[in-house]
């Protein structure tokens, strides 16, 4: 019994290291193909971000509140709609990363982070002359991200 346990194990282990644990010969993920996937995230973001607002303004209208929003409830309305931009950054490291790229992503998501910080501290920050995300989204267009403009 023993013996036949053994044999299994070790044609087990003779078949994983025949066939090896990946296939080495497959190519990086492309700039363009992370582009475009890096894109879909953030449309996918900015859709979901979308929604939350106008779900948020339809019920200021059905409430009898004014449009009109001032500071206070502009922050209101945002702070509704920032769930999905606060899931950006892990979403986007969850992607593939073209190899040699490894940095400049990196640097994109870290920036997209501080801008959640900001955002987590005072929402109000969205309503600044300097926009939490306004770095983030300069190096996201750079790289070719043009759909992550939060």
């Amino acid at each position: 019994m023993k013996r036949g346990i053994l044999a299994i194990g070790m044609a087990t282990l003779a078949l994983a290291l025949a066939t090896g644990c990946g296939d080495d010969s497959e190519a990086s993920i492309t700039r363009a193909e992370f582009v475009e996937q890096g894109n879909a995230v953030c449309k996918e973001v900015l859709k979901a971000k979308t929604i939350l607002v106008n779900q948020e303004l339809a019920q200021r209208k059905k409430e009898g509140k004014s449009l009109e929003l001032n500071e206070k409830s502009a922050v209101a309305v945002l702070a509704v709609a920032l769930p999905p931009l606060f899931e950006l950054p892990d979403k986007l490291r969850q992607l593939e990363v073209p190899e040699g790229e490894e940095e400049k992503v990196e640097t994109i998501i870290k920036s997209y982070e501080t801008g959640v910080s900001e955002m987590e501290e005072d929402p109000g920050n969205a309503l600044q002359i300097n926009y939490p995300f306004e770095e983030a989204d300069e190096l996201a267009e750079k790289y070719g991200l043009n759909l992550c403009q939060l």
